[in-house]
C-alpha cells in the first residue's frame, strides 16, 4: 500500500482476511517524518530553538526511549549472558 498510490488502502483486519500476515508502512511513515522535520526547522529558524515546538509535537526522551526498547537492548547481555572478548 502506498498512500497517495494506486494501491486502495486496506485496515489490518481486510489485510489479514486477504492472507497476509504483516503490513508495513515505509513511505506513510517517511510522509509524517517530513513533516514533523518541516515543522522543527520552522520553529527553529522563527524561534531560534529547537526545544519550542509545543509539548504535544514532540516526545520526550524517556517516550523514545521506551519506544525504542532502551533499557531492553541495554540488560540484553544479562539476560543472554556476556559473550567473553
Amino acid at each position: 500500500m502506498l498512500t497517495g498510490g494506486l494501491t486502495p488502502i486496506l485496515g489490518p483486519d481486510e489485510l489479514e482476511e486477504s492472507g497476509y500476515k504483516i503490513a508495513v508502512a515505509p513511505v506513510a511513515s517517511l510522509l509524517v517524518t517530513a513533516r514533523a522535520l518541516q515543522d522543527l526547522c520552522r520553529v527553529w529558524l522563527s524561534e531560534g530553538r529547537v526545544d519550542a515546538l509545543p509539548e504535544d509535537r514532540t516526545a520526550t526522551l524517556s517516550e523514545v526511549k521506551d519506544i525504542l526498547g532502551v533499557d531492553y537492548w541495554l540488560d540484553i547481555g544479562d539476560r543472554i549472558g556476556s559473550h567473553p572478548g
